[in-house]
């Protein structure tokens, strides 16, 4: 029944307090076999690793999943399982995970090399002839395209730099969200520059005046759709 029930999962919460010093050294090593795909959602199969690792039974683990998954199909949203289960992990760290929800900073963090790569692959995709994989670096992603590379720092008035930024190579410095959004415009204005003018979009207009009609009908365009009326 509910009670029953309640007092496993006080149980559960109970063994995860005592087990994990002896199991974890930081809040980061415990969580991070929890969401091991990394898409924000926990699956019965990862919660019942979790708690095996602290030697909690498979029955107790899939209790505690029925209870926080509520019927989800996607399984437990990993942010909701930090903030229940963190006030019973007794690991350095968790305080500041549980402050600021941030399940990417719980996982991972994000780095300004994290950053280029994922904008790298983003731009050039599959077309190597654009952005050549590069033979320097420890990274698969690693992209040879100047624009790949990390952004020169923005210029305040005077001609002072107005900060430093992460650069991208051999750097592993976590980015704030405000930091990691000023990357993220500098790159996108560096690329910007950088594509030919041929492959820069027009504005397209929302009216085009009808080309001269033909004999027996009408032309008529709007927005690029081309419409025949025969008379």
């Amino acid at each position: 029944g509910p009670v029953e029930q309640d007092k496993d999962i006080r149980r559960t919460l109970e063994i995860v307090h005592t087990k994990a010093p002896q199991r974890f050294h930081h809040a980061r090593e415990a969580l991070r076999i929890v969401d091991t795909d990394y898409d924000g959602y926990i699956t019965r199969c990862e919660m019942r690793n979790f708690f095996r690792a602290l030697g909690v039974t498979e029955h107790s683990s899939d209790r505690f999943y029925d209870m926080m998954a509520r019927g989800n199909p996607n399984g437990v949203n990993y942010t909701r399982f930090v903030q229940r289960v963190g006030p019973h992990l007794d690991l350095p760290g968790i305080e500041a995970m549980m402050k600021t929800r941030d399940s990417c900073g719980v996982k991972q963090s994000l780095n300004a090399q994290h950053l280029t790569e994922l904008l790298c692959s983003a731009r050039c995709g599959s077309d190597a002839s654009e952005c050549g994989a590069s033979d320097k670096g420890d990274s698969p992603m690693s992209c040879s395209s100047s624009v790949c590379s990390a952004p020169s720092p923005p210029r305040a008035a005077g001609g002072r730099s107005s900060g430093r930024r992460p650069r991208a190579s051999g750097q592993d410095k976590t980015l704030s969200l405000s930091e990691a959004q000023q990357l993220f415009r500098t790159m996108y204005e560096e690329a910007e520059k950088e594509k030919p003018r041929s492959a820069k979009r027009q504005p397209q207009q929302a009216w085009q005046e009808p080309a001269p009609a033909e004999a027996g009908g009408l032309s008529l365009s709007i927005q690029g759709t081309s419409m025949r009326l025969e008379k």
